[in-house]
């Protein structure tokens, strides 16, 4: 059932698209290094303009994309870019159909203007104008649709929709800018009572499609990638070029030339730590990336010595440019932290990068926050949104017992259905299980490193009684459920009151120390707040309840180290000012590197120096 509905998440959404880069402050792989969005994009509200200025041309926009967004993404969106594989997590495939159905165009102009390090893509509100991030919007849009779709849509628009509608009233910002794909599609197959006749029963899918392309194109038009010319922008091939600099056995991908006039330059060196055994890893591979803003202009690679050690010298001395590194190990990629030149930094810079060995012993494993949103969308239903904090306490990379099996598994509540994932589907990244699904993604040793959102549906009649089955020692669980007519009762959970996360009221209820093989139970009573005569809330596309948790994750971080201090656990002050957190981030990272704190102490002041950064880039 889809119908149109205030949603209650409107200014949480973060639409997962055009992810990339990122900067990481652990072992994550993370190109490029060193940008620091904030964590949480702007809202909505912060569009620099609610429409394009002038008609997007998605030709501008794909000589954009090759540069900005293809290394990551792809040549058609599919994410399966040169550098996709360097994440550690994979990029949306944007190019789409039902990618791009899901969200509108203003959403996706906040991500590309915004950024969301959530999903490692930095903001290009500074690299390009407002104009080109519209255009570059156009040709993203139209790598899910074809010229000829676009066409046959037009036919079908002219033989059911023009007695009551031109295609001009869709080349509008009020049509067009606010509105999904899924939301056009919606209407038109479901109508509007005594406004609109439904069409389900009068068109075929591909119709319905095709329609709705046509209506996207009368602002975003079409555009023949079988006939676009070759772009004089595209990624250089790699070439091997010797660079007496350079130490033996390294090789540079020329993606930007060294300056030939270039002094004897900086100097990047560092060891490979094998952190399970406590060795030095020699023969393993490692690649240096740099990156100018967020443009990858440099890549080397050697092979560490038999200490563990490696080297790249000769490099040009170009202030504000990063510089990470990455190694492989058993079969997994590792990166260091980065550091940046500027006029003051030394031309030595050491980075060590620690790598694990692996296991299938998934034993360690335990849920450090588990937060759960129970949201209720549409009559006789209720959606719940789960967020999982992952920690491996061992100093194994813990991975599937068999190729294509699953590192640890999630059980779902008896009659979930319409389970969705914040990126991934069964049968790709999940598969499926007896009692839920298993995450085939390794999951490194720490907390934090991995972090699963997923939702799924529970039937809702005057009430439900059920059961979150805990397949893992779980240290906090959060439950939030907007305060509206149902209400919640749980012998293991404490009320934490009224909560206000970005604007929106949620009541808390909080627990911790629960452990694996238990069941938390949940007793729902009250009338659903969409019975008749209840006011609608929450949107009906679960897919955007999904993607709007994401808005809320660095506020539930906040949350849960609030709640812990409540438990007597105490959160030193935190820096006001951008400049302060950033230095203390870095101090933070030295610190632990330094031995000088414990890794949960480090993980947990990271987290909320990142959430305060956050919130202070956002005012």
């Amino acid at each position: 059932m889809r119908s149109l509905k205030l949603a209650r998440w409107t200014g949480l959404l973060v639409v997962l698209v055009l992810s990339g880069c990122n900067l990481s402050l652990a072992q994550d792989v993370t190109p490029p290094p060193g940008y620091v969005p904030p964590d949480l994009p702007q809202p909505l509200t912060s569009l620099e303009g609610v429409f394009p200025a002038a008609a997007p041309d998605p030709q501008v926009g794909a000589e954009i994309y090759t540069v900005r967004c293809m290394p990551c993404h792809g040549d058609t969106g599919r994410g399966d870019g040169p550098q996709s594989t360097l994440l550690p997590v994979s990029p949306p495939a944007i190019g789409s159909p039902e990618v791009a159905a899901a969200s509108s165009p203003a959403q996706w102009f906040a991500i590309i203007t915004n950024g969301n390090l959530d999903n490692f893509m930095p903001p290009f509100a500074s690299a390009l104008s407002e104009q080109e991030r519209w255009d570059v919007l156009a040709y993203i849009y139209s790598l899910g649709q074809t010229p000829e779709q676009v066409q046959a849509g037009e036919v079908v628009f002219a033989a059911a929709c023009s007695d009551c509608h031109t295609a001009a009233e869709f080349a509008t910002a009020e049509h067009t800018v606010q509105a999904s794909n899924a939301d056009w599609l919606a209407i038109i197959q479901d109508g509007i009572p005594q406004q609109m006749p439904a069409y389900q029963d009068e068109l075929t899918g591909d119709e319905l499609t095709a329609v709705v392309a046509f209506l996207r194109a009368q602002v975003f038009p079409p555009f023949s990638h079988q006939l676009a010319a070759p772009l004089d922008t595209a990624t250089p091939e790699v070439a091997t070029t010797d660079t007496p600099e350079v130490t033996a056995d390294a090789t540079e991908t020329a993606l930007v030339e060294e300056s030939p006039a270039a002094p004897a330059g900086l100097r990047v060196a560092g060891q490979v730590q094998n952190e399970t055994s406590g060795q030095p890893v020699g023969g393993a591979p490692v690649t240096l990336y740099g990156y100018d803003h967020t443009t990858q202009v440099l890549v080397l690679t050697t092979v560490t010595d038999a200490d563990g050690g490696f080297e790249f010298a000769g490099l040009d001395d170009v202030p504000q440019r990063l510089f990470f590194v990455t190694a492989d190990h058993m079969g997994m990629t590792y990166g260091s932290e980065f550091v940046q030149v500027t006029e003051a930094s030394e031309p030595d810079f050491a980075l060590e990068v620690a790598v694990y060995d692996t296991t299938t012993d998934a034993s360690e494993l335990r849920i450090a926050r588990l937060h759960v949103f129970l949201e209720f969308p549409e009559p006789e239903l209720v959606q719940v949104v789960e967020l999982l904090v992952l920690s491996n306490a061992s100093r194994y990379t813990v991975i599937p017992e068999v190729p294509g099996g699953s590192a640890y598994q999630v059980a779902l509540p008896a009659d979930a259905s319409g389970l969705i994932f914040q990126e991934g589907a069964l049968g790709a990244r999940f598969i499926a299980t007896t009692e839920g699904f298993g995450d085939t993604q390794p999951v490194l040793p720490g907390e934090g490193e991995t972090q699963l959102l997923f939702a799924y549906q529970l039937p809702y009649e005057r009430g439900l009684e059920f059961t979150l089955p805990l397949m893992m020692d779980v240290d906090t669980l959060l439950v939030f459920i907007p305060p509206d007519s149902v209400r919640l009762a749980s012998d293991r959970l404490t009320d934490g009151g009224l909560q206000d996360l970005n604007g929106l009221p949620y009541q808390l209820y909080a627990g911790d120390g629960f452990a694996a093989g238990e069941s938390l139970r949940l007793d729902l009573s009250g009338r659903h707040p969409l019975a008749a005569g209840g006011f609608q809330l929450s949107e009906s596309n679960p897919t955007s309840l999904i993607l709007g948790a994401l808005g809320l994750v660095f506020t539930l971080v906040g949350l849960g180290l609030w709640w812990r201090e409540r438990r007597g656990e105490l959160i030193e002050e935190i820096e006001d000012d951008a400049d302060s957190l950033l230095d203390e981030i870095l101090e933070l990272e030295a610190a632990y590197e330094r031995g000088e704190m414990n890794e949960a102490t480090f993980s947990r002041r990271r987290v909320a120096l990142k959430a305060r950064l956050a919130e202070i880039v956002g005012e």
